[in-house]
């Protein structure tokens, strides 16, 4: 969920008063992905994006544009990690590695350790 969203708006999405199909839900977990996108390193980010593209020239053109920086009231900022802020592609891009990190974690992790249904909403 964007923002800071509290438990109440949730409900909706789990199933309004909390159960789903009259089965209560017993957790929810909630992710916090506080300066995530800010950090990630770009030869991750790569991996995950060449896994769905295969065009080359595109992924070069991706990975010249993480480096470029971004030029905002005069200040350019330049870094090694995260994903371009203000870019046009940033929520694509955050998309991509929230899908890929969370997504996986869910599926490879947090499923082995729970019983019942375990639904991932993003």
């Amino acid at each position: 969920m964007g923002g800071k969203r509290r438990e109440h708006h949730r409900v909706p999405i789990l199933g309004g008063n909390k159960t789903n199909k009259n089965k209560p839900i017993d957790t929810v977990i909630d992710v916090d992905l506080a300066n995530f996108f800010g950090t990630i390193d770009h030869e991750i980010l790569l991996c995950f994006l060449r896994q769905k593209i295969g065009d080359e020239r595109f992924l070069r053109y991706l990975a010249r544009m993480f480096k470029a920086g971004v030029l905002a009231e005069g200040d350019l900022t330049v870094t090694d990690e995260g994903v371009p802020q203000r870019a046009l592609c940033s929520p694509v891009l955050s998309s991509v590695i929230a899908h890929h990190v969370i997504g996986c974690w869910v599926e490879e992790t947090v499923k082995s350790h729970c019983r019942g249904q375990v639904k991932l909403v993003r």
